[in-house]
């Protein structure tokens, strides 16, 4: 049971902080392509969208067209690759063992996966997400990511706070094709998140929405709050998450005393 807890915790963290990314990143950009209409929708989308209303439920939708896709990008299926999976496995299981003494606190998690452990142990995840086509690369201080996305799943993420005309036209989309690149560094707290490169369905982002997407992000992501549920849920503290060339590395605590 341990074994099954400890696997899902790590996991979730991962595949949340990825898919969160992707949906906070897919509303901010196509909300700034919205605004990008003219400098009021820019400034202030709500009231413009309010002071055209009948325009834009007619061209919402056509909009949100460019981004979505009613098929997913041509790159090959990710395959199980046995040994990774494997060596995967093997250090989950080393993960599990450090936690069966309960009574024990402040014990360290160390786990390094390269990209095929990483694509291979959360192969299930990603599917169980409808993200069927996919690959990451790791390189230092970042990740490129290409991935395409049911549009369905990520409909729960959209802001509750939305225009009711935005979420309309947001709930049209089908396919979300994604080319992403970020620099990322966690080190307890969220040091840096840098949105470099992004590529939704056939809109390539220029650098000054990037800009500003990257100074939304962290309130949109709150990712914070999301590491606190995992911690609570597993009895990890999350210190590091790094990437380097071909890696990616976790750190924590297990059963922090403090």
């Amino acid at each position: 049971m341990a074994k099954k807890q400890k696997k899902s915790g790590i996991g979730c963290l991962g595949i949340l902080f990825i898919l969160s990314l992707i949906a906070s990143i897919i509303f901010v950009g196509i909300f700034s392509v919205v605004g990008y209409i003219g400098y009021d929708a820019y400034t202030n989308p709500a009231r413009f969208i309010e002071s055209h209303k009948d325009g834009f439920r007619s061209t919402g939708k056509m909009i949100v067209g460019v981004f979505s896709s009613s098929i997913p990008f041509d790159i090959p299926d990710q395959e199980l690759d046995g040994d990774a999976f494997d060596s995967f496995t093997q250090k989950s299981i080393q993960l599990t063992n450090i936690t069966q003494d309960l009574n024990k606190k402040d014990q360290d998690l160390v786990i390094e996966l390269s990209r095929k452990e990483f694509l291979s142990g959360f192969m299930t995840e990603f599917y169980k997400w409808e993200v069927k086509k996919y690959d990451v690369q790791f390189t230092p201080g970042a990740f490129d990511l290409m991935a395409s996305v049911e549009a369905k799943v990520l409909f729960p993420y959209i802001p509750k706070d939305t225009h009711p005309l935005v979420e309309e036209a947001l709930l049209s989309a089908e396919i979300l094709n994604i080319k992403l690149k970020a620099d990322v560094d966690y080190d307890n707290g969220l040091r840096n998140l840098q949105v470099k490169e992004l590529l939704i369905g056939n809109v390539k982002l220029p650098d000054f929405f990037l800009v500003e997407i990257s100074k939304k992000l962290p309130e949109t992501l709150q990712l914070d709050q999301h590491i606190k549920k995992v911690e609570q849920q597993t009895k990890v503290r999350v210190q590091q998450l790094k990437f380097s060339q071909g890696k990616v590395l976790f750190k924590g605590v297990y059963n922090p005393s403090k």
